[in-house]
């Protein structure tokens, strides 16, 4: 998956992120705001080596950035002092100590709102904006903090420590990063309806949360952890692209093309087993995709000759009912969507 761990000698580090869903959601709204924008081959890690961390690789080069996330809704601003008293600045140098530095991009502490600190007198002023933290007014408070650590003695802020203001409210964030993630997928497939983006995100969000959910020992190989906490630019690609499998069928369509005599009760059982065949699609599991597209070379390499004499959708569907036999792992409803979907997937991309 990465070489960025192959000493095997990195011990995992957070474990605590599942038992916070505030913490837990806007880590996941951070984690797609990154993904949409990262035009890189990365892998997004959640909740082992910080909050959020992403391995960019960049020609056939593996660098590291980690992400340390408050937030907070109460004051418009996060107070130096609670970071400080948090220790933040010292678990993010910590990084450093664990990993090679040359394999460090940069390390950041996210904001919600800007820093505030005491200048003289009790007059405060504001940290805000992208900036490396080293050579700022508040170097001396990081050195300090990182020192807090008897095994360091540093004299300077490292260059790779950055801030970044992530100006999102905590009332709204999975809206925004919803918006940010439609814009997305309008770049990359401007064919999704909004109804498939929607879909889409809902999948992702969920994919995430489980693997944000997954628990594990801290004693336990950081290597084999990774599968289960991280997602690629390849996996969000994918899953667009079942997205497009499905070629964005709804079942009124259905309904018209192939269930035209079937009686109702019938289409109920029918619908039932489309919404359970689509949250399949969209939930990342590969054995649906790869039934579709099995089914696909069966019509492209084997019944040509009688496609050429038919004229309808539903008399390809009744044909192939009595060619193909259906898979047990599906019943018998959700066997013949996939030959429906198996059609339309063919006659889109033929």
């Amino acid at each position: 998956m990465t070489s960025l761990f192959e000493k095997n000698n990195y011990q995992p580090r957070e474990n605590s992120g599942s038992r916070s869903s505030n913490r837990l959601m806007i880590q996941i709204s951070f984690a797609i705001h990154q993904m949409v924008q990262n035009t890189n081959d990365y892998l997004i890690i959640l909740d082992i080596i910080d909050d959020v961390a992403i391995i960019n690789n960049i020609n056939q080069q593996e660098k590291i950035t980690t992400y340390q996330i408050k937030t907070t809704d109460s004051n418009g601003y996060y107070e130096l002092s609670r970071l400080i008293g948090d220790d933040v600045f010292k678990n993010i140098y910590e990084h450093i100590e664990k990993i090679e530095a040359e394999k460090i991009d940069k390390l950041y502490l996210i904001c919600n709102y800007p820093i505030r600190y005491v200048l003289k007198r009790n007059k405060h002023e504001f940290i805000e904006g992208h900036l490396p933290l080293k050579n700022t007014v508040i170097s001396q408070n990081i050195i300090d903090n990182i020192n807090k650590n008897k095994a360091i003695a540093i004299n300077d802020v490292p260059d790779s420590i950055y801030f970044n203001h992530w100006d999102i409210r905590l009332i709204n964030h999975e809206e925004v990063i919803k918006a940010e993630f439609r814009t997305f997928l309008e770049n990359v497939n401007s064919n999704l309806s909004l109804g498939v983006s929607s879909a889409l995100y809902s999948s992702l969000r969920d994919i995430l949360t489980k693997k944000q959910n997954y628990e594990f020992k801290l004693t336990e190989n950081i290597n084999d952890i990774l599968p289960n906490k991280s997602f690629s630019k390849k996996n969000l690609f994918e899953l667009i692209q079942r997205a497009n499998t499905v070629v964005e069928l709804n079942f009124r369509e259905i309904e018209d093309k192939y269930l035209e005599n079937v009686n109702l009760l019938e289409k109920r059982k029918y619908n039932v087993a489309f919404s359970s065949v689509k949250s399949h699609l969209y939930s990342f599991n590969n054995f649906v995709d790869d039934e579709i597209k099995s089914i696909t070379e069966i019509i492209d390499n084997e019944y040509l000759d009688e496609l050429s004499k038919m004229t309808t959708e539903s008399q390809l569907f009744e044909f192939l009912q009595n060619k193909i036999n259906s898979n047990p792992i599906f019943n018998k409803y959700e066997y013949k969507i996939l030959l429906i979907m198996a059609i339309e997937n063919y006659l889109h991309t033929s």
